[in-house]
């Protein structure tokens, strides 16, 4: 596809799929165009995870999210980083 505007971008890549090295090669090379679609776009290994990273790895979820918020000039001043059962942040009323 065409590039993107100049905005942070994070693919994150998951290293265990139980494919043949030839699919994970094809793959891999699609998520590194991706991430070279912004000028500021990046490829992070999420190494140990699956399909889907947000369970195996969510800190890598965390971190990647952060990353870009605060490439963007975002205040995590706030951010606590855990969470609550009922999906509230820890250390904030509701």
């Amino acid at each position: 596809g065409p590039a993107l505007p100049d905005v942070p971008l994070i693919v994150l890549v998951a290293t265990d799929h139980e494919d043949t090295a030839e699919r994970e090669a094809l793959w891999r090379e699609i998520q590194r165009r991706t991430a070279a679609l912004s000028p500021r776009g990046e490829l992070r290994i999420a190494q140990g995870s699956g399909h889907f990273i947000q369970e195996d790895r969510p800190e890598e979820v965390v971190a990647a999210i952060e990353a870009v918020l605060a490439a963007t000039g975002t205040d995590l001043g706030d951010c606590t980083g855990q969470s609550t059962a009922s999906g509230e942040p820890s250390g904030r009323s509701p």
